[in-house]
């Protein structure tokens, strides 16, 4: 295509990259919004699609797969903390199955749904060398769910009761 072209638009956004003979962002190209958000990557006919990378104003950095102006597929993002997810991704949310480690070492990886923990799953508590493998609704543990300790020794917990609502590890 090679037809650089750099546009300011309306909203005061740039935009540096191919475009179409009648100005559409088609191609590889980088645009920068007011707000400090930068999107490098692939654009088809308008839309961000394909391979990209987005900074966000709030410094959190996402690299990987988008369909029609959508984080969707797989990708990375790494927050301005320093978590990272490193996953799968539906409509700009964690979906499918992903793994994701927090700045202080804890660690999960497994089913995601709508941004949440939901499915079958593992997690890593750093801090108490404790690991928990089981079922998830919306962030917390339902079922059945195995605690492994630094010792090797293995606990099976039930979370149906009320009982386990203020489990330290929910």
């Amino acid at each position: 295509m090679e037809n650089i072209k750099t546009k300011i638009y309306k909203n005061k956004s740039i935009y540096n990259g191919e475009m179409t003979d009648n100005g559409i962002r088609h191609g590889f190209g980088k645009v920068f919004y007011p707000n400090g958000t930068k999107y490098e990557g692939n654009w088809e006919y308008g839309v961000k699609q394909g391979n990209g990378k987005i900074t966000f104003y709030s410094k959190d950095v996402y690299e990987g797969q988008f369909d029609n102006d959508n984080i969707n597929g797989y990708g990375k993002i790494t927050y301005n903390n320093n978590d990272i997810y490193l996953g799968d991704w539906e409509n700009n949310k964690k979906h499918g199955f992903g793994c994701y480690r927090s700045y202080e070492g804890d660690f999960y990886q497994g089913e995601w749904k709508n941004d949440k923990r939901h499915g079958v799953g593992e997690i890593f508590y750093k801090n108490y060398k404790i690991t928990f493998r089981g079922k998830w609704k919306d962030d917390k543990k339902i079922g059945d769910g195995f605690y492994t300790f630094s010792d090797s020794e293995t606990i099976y917990k039930s979370f149906h009761s009320p009982l386990f609502e203020d489990d330290i590890f929910n």
